[in-house]
């Protein structure tokens, strides 16, 4: 026959200590297995608690001044209807979700989402290595690389800190045209006789910015976005 007894444990801490002689339902809904097993809604626990609720299953946890309504505290449960997963803050505050005792994504209260980043700026915000698809590069940065262009057909400027021509990929050069538009990569205005378009080149050293040769692009804003390959 099964037996249990209900002793304190810490006073302080106002613990109860339940020790079990064999499975012991304490009601219908409440199961106390001898393996360690506790089961609510389910009478042969096999993991350390389970809850069976039908089918809305959730949890909330509250603290003391989250308040205890409806849409107070955290609520964590599973939906029969097609087969929903919830993990749901209604507090005003961030999720984190953390390995090794560091957070590696957050969720802020107004929806940015921060991988690698507790503080995101964005919609999504990775800081660290990105890979898009199966066959995609890792890539751990893209960014817009800005200047002005000077006299002639060419601009050289230095590479921003921790790119070089090894890891750098050009998506995108323009370059402004008398203060009217952005002409980008392989167009050729001004005068006809430019043999020059906009294009770069990435040397061991530097990026020459390349652009025709005509007053109206002299001394004219350039914008490049560029990505940081791994």
């Amino acid at each position: 026959s099964s037996s249990y007894k209900i002793s304190t444990t810490n006073p302080v801490l106002n613990g109860l200590e339940v020790e079990i002689d064999g499975d012991v339902n304490l009601s219908d809904n409440l199961f106390l297995g001898s393996g360690k097993k506790i089961g609510i809604g389910v009478s042969n626990p096999t993991h350390a608690m389970e809850i069976m609720g039908g089918a809305l299953t959730y949890q909330k946890l509250f603290h003391t001044t989250s308040g205890t309504g409806e849409k107070d505290g955290l609520l964590i449960g599973i939906k029969e209807f097609k087969n929903i997963a919830y993990l749901w803050n209604y507090e005003n505050g961030p999720i984190y979700i953390a390995t090794n005792n560091i957070a590696r994504m957050t969720i802020n209260s107004n929806g940015d989402v921060g991988i690698g980043t507790s503080s995101p700026d964005a919609k999504l915000d990775v800081d660290g290595s990105t890979k898009l698809g199966a066959s995609g590069i890792i890539f751990s940065e893209i960014r817009e690389f800005t200047g002005t262009t000077g006299t002639g057909h060419s601009k050289e400027v230095s590479y921003p800190t921790g790119y070089t021509y090894t890891n750098t990929r050009v998506l995108s050069l323009e370059v402004n045209y008398a203060g009217a538009m952005w002409c980008s990569m392989g167009q050729h205005v001004g005068t006809s006789s430019s043999e020059y378009k906009v294009s770069c080149t990435l040397k061991s050293s530097a990026i020459i910015i390349y652009y025709p040769d005509d007053s109206t692009m002299h001394n004219k804003p350039f914008r490049m976005v560029l990505m940081k390959v791994e």
